[in-house]
């Protein structure tokens, strides 16, 4: 543990995400388990703890079994086992439904705003185009935080020999834990869009290079770092890029460009069956994603309008 310490970048998320660890390691600890191997009994426990110190809410032991699962991937701690990572799934979905504090949504950022933070930032300066290319990759492909911040590599993205198009392959994503991979396609169009920025961000660090086979697609800026940018860093940068375009920073979260991709469409008049395929969702929970309220009160007074225009005719 102490050389994990030493070797994870000094920042404020890891610092926070090694101190959720060092938590759990001294509740398993107390209770008288053993934190590794990690094993369903003492993860479900201290779980089970963060919950009731939080009144019932559930809001935080995502963040917390993050922490631990990316702690012992990177310090080559054994994992949990298949069987028990079902019934952790398990137990994460029913304190998700039995959350006692309801969520607030975070406001989404639309093609409009993505747009105007695009024109305002400084796309000379590899920080920003790291964020602007995750960004309109997220956007475009309707990603979870999780897949767009996983430790991709060169592997991970198919290019045409044209390169006005890519797939990128995600092996495990939050509704897919096994089987085969899903597939994710972009394609070129007229102004900003994902593949004008990956593809500058691939030339700018040579990972069309045939000897850059399986590099990481977006490394930690810190030196010190192993792994991928951290989510933390992603949703310090959407809030900088936010509060630039002249918005409330604390009304948007790292989710907010999966919420504005979708809420573009309904508003676009986009099928709903067509917008779970490109967000990738199994349920109508898509709707959750359609955040604009006034859009929702204009079709619904259209549709009254249309009713007694069809009635009267």
């Amino acid at each position: 543990m102490e050389k994990a310490e030493r070797e994870i970048k000094d920042t404020k998320g890891v610092k926070a995400s090694l101190g959720r660890v060092q938590r759990y390691i001294a509740f398993a600890t107390y209770v008288g388990e053993d934190p590794w191997p990690t094993k369903y009994r003492p993860i479900a426990l201290f779980l089970s703890e963060i919950v009731r110190l939080n009144n019932g809410s559930s809001k935080s032991i995502h963040t917390y079994l993050r922490a631990i699962i990316n702690y012992t991937k990177r310090n080559g701690l054994q994992g949990i086992s298949e069987a028990d990572q079902i019934k952790l799934d398990d137990l994460m979905k029913y304190y998700d439904f039995m959350d006692a504090i309801p969520s607030v949504q975070k406001d989404p950022i639309d093609m409009k705003m993505l747009l105007l933070m695009t024109k305002l930032t400084d796309k000379d300066q590899i920080s920003e185009m790291r964020f602007l290319t995750i960004a309109w990759l997220s956007y475009d492909g309707m990603l979870r935080v999780s897949e767009a911040l996983r430790d991709g590599t060169t592997s991970n993205f198919v290019w045409n020999a044209e390169r006005t198009k890519f797939t990128m392959i995600l092996f495990r994503t939050k509704t897919v834990r096994k089987g085969p991979a899903v597939q994710v396609h972009y394609a070129n169009r007229k102004g900003p869009c994902a593949v004008k920025f990956m593809r500058k961000w691939f030339i700018l660090n040579n990972l069309f290079d045939v000897s850059a086979d399986r590099r990481l697609i977006f490394p930690s800026p810190y030196k010190k770092a192993i792994g991928s940018i951290s989510h933390g860093w992603y949703r310090t940068q959407i809030k900088e890029h936010v509060a630039m375009i002249g918005l409330d920073p604390n009304r948007f979260s790292s989710h907010s460009f999966r919420a504005g991709a979708a809420t573009d469409f309904f508003r676009a008049g986009v099928p709903m069956h067509i917008i779970m395929h490109a967000g990738r969702w199994k349920s109508t929970a898509v709707l959750l994603y359609y955040r604009d309220q006034l859009d929702k009160q204009d079709q619904t007074f259209q549709a009254f309008q249309s009713i007694y225009a069809a009635i009267n005719s």
